[in-house]
């Protein structure tokens, strides 16, 4: 019983090991981050016992409370093809969201507002946020930090549609 006990909270608390060593590197972006966080939410409900459903909980519950429309944007301008992989909670903006979020950045840095103002209007951005769904495989030979570091690297790579873009253009 307490073996079971012990094996179910270290295979919890592994993901969530891996995502905090990822995420304290010097090399992680917005991107990348985002990566890391969602293998270990991935991760954790693959998992059947009580803790890991905790904690997925716990984590998604915090991370819908601090994504912004930012990080879909720029998860959109590093990628093209972001809306394909993005999932309910690491979502995309729709165009019209991001045409309106740039455009207030624009705004933003052409005129000189107060702290007050420069925060309501990115608070205006943010609440217009929407995503999409998308579903993630993984390798059970691998292990996970092995999983995670494809993911990550994978996260960085440009996208294929920017550069036939660039090609043709």
């Amino acid at each position: 019983m307490r073996t079971t006990l012990l094996s179910n909270i270290v295979s919890s608390l592994e993901p969530v090991k891996l995502a905090v060593t990822a995420l304290c590197r010097r090399s992680m972006t917005l991107v990348t981050a985002e990566t890391a966080l969602n293998f270990c939410l991935v991760e954790l409900c693959k998992q059947s016992s009580e803790l890991a459903k905790t904690l997925a909980s716990a984590i998604e519950e915090r991370l819908t409370e601090r994504h912004a429309v930012h990080a879909g944007v720029l998860a959109y301008l590093h990628s093209t093809s972001a809306r394909s992989t993005a999932t309910e909670l690491f979502s995309v903006p729709s165009n019209a969201v991001i045409k309106k979020f740039v455009h207030q950045l624009y705004t933003h840095l052409n005129t000189v507002n107060t702290p007050e103002e420069s925060r309501a209007a990115v608070g205006e951005a943010d609440d217009a946020a929407h995503g999409t769904e998308a579903d993630s495989d993984t390798t059970s030979t691998l292990t996970l930090e092995q999983q995670l570091e494809i993911a990550i690297t994978v996260s960085r790579l440009p996208s294929q549609d920017a550069n036939a873009d660039d090609a043709t253009g």
